[in-house]
């Protein structure tokens, strides 16, 4: 099946180890791109790599400045291979070659292994998906919202919670099946925890993401066309910064990722 986020996040070889793409205005905050689509770019240019191997485990992204371009350049550099793990930097920039760098991604893949040594921490209560309130776009909301189903199960925004926890079901809005390049994005999907803290509206930025997977492939891939659970809380929010603490499960318990976030807001 042919699914709109893939069809607008397509990356063309340029050069060896660089990607051409075009930021799409679906996938928009305000007046830039969506930090989620542009983690998730630098997943789809690591893919297309030839020298790319096992699966993702990590991603630490540092935002610089605001991805508006009208074209983009992923570049993707091997740091180092081991045995079975990668060290991977992924650059996004307005030019091929002394261009503005916008983002930098350090990217870690490598091969799964089974164990007997399993943990998973427990999931939130959440509600069922007909008694959620679905967010929907609407002037004062990023573009991108409509892109997913965000039903909002806890937490209310725009007003004083007694903490920043709020808890949201989420999938694609046309059921694409999640992976590895979509969990990046996804994982970005939570509304800034200021929200939650505050009655009045207030305009906050990432300035780095690190978003980790615990899952294998196979793990995600079954989840399919059902709802992934995405936890989200705050360990701190002061001096113009705020945290962010993201999980994300399968329903059935099984934890996916995590990220951990820190913005600006004004």
């Amino acid at each position: 099946m042919d699914y709109f986020f893939d069809r607008n996040l397509k990356l063309e070889p340029y050069t060896t180890g660089c990607f051409k793409f075009h930021p799409n205005k679906d996938y928009w905050n305000f007046n830039s791109a969506f930090g989620g689509w542009v983690a998730a770019a630098t997943i789809r240019a690591l893919h297309l790599s030839n020298e790319f191997r096992g699966e993702i485990i990590s991603q630490h992204v540092q935002f610089i400045s605001a991805v508006k371009a009208d074209t983009l350049f992923a570049i993707a550099t091997l740091r180092e291979s081991k045995r079975t793990t990668d060290f991977w930097s992924v650059t996004i920039s307005d030019a091929p070659e002394n261009g503005r760098t916008l983002m930098v991604a350090e990217i870690i893949a490598g091969s799964r292994r089974k164990h007997d040594l399993v943990y998973d921490p427990p999931m939130p209560e959440f509600k069922q998906p007909e008694d959620c309130v679905r967010m929907r776009n609407n002037p004062l909301s990023p573009r991108w919202l409509d892109r997913y189903e965000l039903m909002l199960s806890s937490g209310k925004p725009f007003t004083k919670n007694p903490t920043p926890h709020a808890v949201t079901l989420i999938r694609e809005d046309d059921q694409r099946p999640p992976d590895a390049v979509s969990i990046c994005a996804m994982l970005d999907a939570s509304m800034p925890r200021v929200f939650f803290v505050t009655d009045k509206a207030r305009m906050a930025s990432t300035l780095s993401m690190s978003s980790h997977i615990y899952a294998s492939d196979a793990e995600i891939a079954e989840v399919g066309e059902d709802y992934m659970i995405l936890e989200a809380d705050s360990a701190a929010v002061r001096h113009g910064l705020s945290n962010e603490e993201a999980r994300l499960f399968r329903r059935d318990g099984l934890l996916i990722a995590t990220s951990y976030q820190t913005a600006l807001f004004k």
